[in-house]
């Protein structure tokens, strides 16, 4: 099991109980002394432990993200239905529990991406402010309703959250008032650094965050921030070459801290013995535990420079600094002795779409999603998510009739639902957000057969194509169709970025904005020696080139005469 450890933090607390009971004094410090010898000998000795691969673990920035709009609204549903008790733990402590719940879109993935903390507490006991710890630990539960109503059945499923901080102030009579101030968010994105053995002595930057290798050893990293990076929640990953992580059953750390003189000691002589370790640092753990006031600089001048130290299992081979962030909120909460959990409710029924009873056909096709808005609903048409354009997805049915706002519609406006698989669950999305993937028949030729090429189409599936008894008159339906490139080796659907010159300002006007590239039309799509691709298309009815490039995986398109 790998634990996060703050040395310095551990030992200070160590010692200064130590001088409450003076008689005990130098056990602690041998206490504190023996404990930062193992943690440093575990950095600077190569241990065998027995590793295996996770083949499932993905670097988490190609996860996908709930939208800003999406967090913004969580956050705001916890904290319109966060209440605040306090009362006495298992044992003989108090606690300050916390409790919300999340909306129903928020899945099962919030230990990973969810964070809530203490910034302030202002409650007083009898006069005196609480002592609460600013750290608690969090409990995910679920609520659920379901039941019969109006000849249709429907199902609802909230996550709730119990967190716990502990008071460490001794209470007498149970008596509070006072306020709380939180902050809570959702992971949106990561930023992340690869490091290894040939980045020793280089200055690095990992989101707002500088810093310098210090010394790669084993499977640790030593690194020197510029600032204050205590309170983040950095991660160190290693994978192999073929991007497995390497993980291990054992290991007695995956952070800490390390003082620039315990580094030179064991850098000099990674075999050093406990003794040899004490001789050098005992009279540094005495000179601290004599001084009253702990500053950061006080430290650092008697134990040298501080120093953060990743580690990951196994030899390392490609590490990767991680780093999530954050949409967050602050929020204050008074404390009411009055107040009740709130239980999450049902929202009334739609009268429009919900009620539809329909039958989908089979369907077997790739396809993405694109629209301002995506909403992924259950098979009572209940919204389930919003997610962001430009997922992919496989489909595996489409209704056999066509719908408008709650009734069958065969004009124009109509257009079928269509049941999709994303992310390993079944969903229904409305026929005019999801577009079928079409593979060319004619794929260039190239040196190596690691792309294909698709156009995409929506009109001929999922909307209404002919107008209602006006003979064979087609729907005008002005539609876009990406342009995607599947990547054989990656495994992944690529959109084709753009490069907004002169030229595609011209002729963009005719076309919705997008950031990807989208046609009508492909013409000619050729493989060219000088390693680019290019097709003819046409716009208005004039024609124009188009010429595509890769760059470190990105593909570019840009328009030329």
């Amino acid at each position: 099991m790998k634990i996060k450890i703050t040395l310095l933090f551990l030992f200070i607390s160590i010692l200064s109980f130590g001088q409450e009971k003076d008689s005990t004094k130098f056990k602690e410090i041998e206490f504190a002394e023996k404990l930062t010898y193992s943690i440093n000998s575990e950095i600077f000795t190569q241990k065998e432990y027995q590793t295996e691969l996770d083949k499932e673990y993905k670097l988490p920035w190609n996860s996908d993200f709930y939208t800003d709009k999406q967090i913004n609204q969580a956050i705001d549903t916890l904290i319109n239905n966060a209440t605040i008790k306090i009362a006495k733990g298992s044992f003989s402590n108090y606690n300050l529990t916390f409790n919300s719940y999340f909306p129903q879109y928020i899945d099962n993935r919030l230990i990973d991406i969810f964070k809530l903390s203490i910034k302030k507490n202002n409650i007083s006991n009898n006069g005196n402010l609480l002592d609460i710890q600013t750290s608690g630990n969090s409990g995910f539960g679920s609520h659920s309703e379901s039941g019969f109503k109006n000849g249709n059945s429907y199902a609802y499923n909230w996550k709730t959250l119990n967190s716990s901080f502990n008071i460490k102030t001794a209470i007498k009579k149970e008596e509070f008032k006072g306020s709380v101030l939180f902050e809570s968010g959702f992971v949106k994105g990561y930023d992340y650094q690869k490091i290894s053995i040939a980045d020793v002595g280089k200055q690095m930057k990992i989101g707002a965050y500088e810093f310098k290798v210090i010394d790669v050893i084993n499977s640790s990293v030593i690194l020197d921030f510029k600032s204050n990076i205590d309170d983040l929640d950095f991660k160190f990953v290693n994978l192999n070459k073929e991007g497995y992580r390497i993980i291990a059953s054992e290991s007695i750390f995956s952070s800490m801290t390390l003082f620039n003189d315990q580094y030179q000691l064991f850098k000099k002589n990674p075999n050093v013995s406990f003794e040899e370790f004490k001789e050098a640092f005992h009279s540094k753990y005495m000179e601290l535990i004599e001084v009253k006031e702990k500053k950061e600089t006080l430290r650092e001048n008697i134990f040298g420079k501080k120093y953060k130290v990743f580690s990951a299992s196994g030899s390392l081979m490609n590490g990767y600094l991680i780093l999530p962030k954050y949409i967050s909120k602050k929020f204050e909460i008074t404390y009411d002795e009055n107040s009740h959990e709130h239980t999450p409710k049902a929202p009334k029924t739609a009268p429009s779409e919900s009620k539809i009873a329909f039958h989908f056909e089979s369907e077997n096709e790739i396809a993405v999603l694109i629209g301002d808005t995506i909403e992924l609903y259950d098979n009572e048409l209940n919204i389930i998510k919003e997610i962001e354009t430009g997922a992919f997805v496989k489909t595996i049915g489409k209704s056999l009739h066509h719908y408008n706002y709650g009734k069958k519609d065969d004009t124009c406006n109509g257009y079928r639902f269509v049941k999709i698989v994303y992310q390993d669950a079944e969903y229904i999305v409305k026929g005019n957000v999801i577009y079928k993937l079409e593979k060319f028949r004619e794929q260039p030729k190239a040196g190596n057969n690691e792309l294909i090429f698709f156009e995409t189409s929506k009109s001929q599936d999922y909307l209404q194509n002919i107008k209602p008894a006006q003979g064979f008159e087609f729907c005008e339906h002005f539609t876009y169709s990406p342009f995607i490139i599947y990547n054989v080796k990656n495994e992944q659907y690529n959109f084709i970025k753009l490069e907004k010159n002169e030229l595609f300002s011209k002729i963009s006007s005719a076309f919705k904005e997008a950031n990807f590239l989208q046609t009508k039309g492909v013409y000619n799509l050729t493989f060219f020696d000088e390693g680019f691709y290019g097709f003819e298309t046409f716009h208005n009815g004039m024609p124009y080139g188009v010429k595509i490039t890769e760059s470190q995986g990105t593909f570019i398109a840009k328009y030329m005469l």
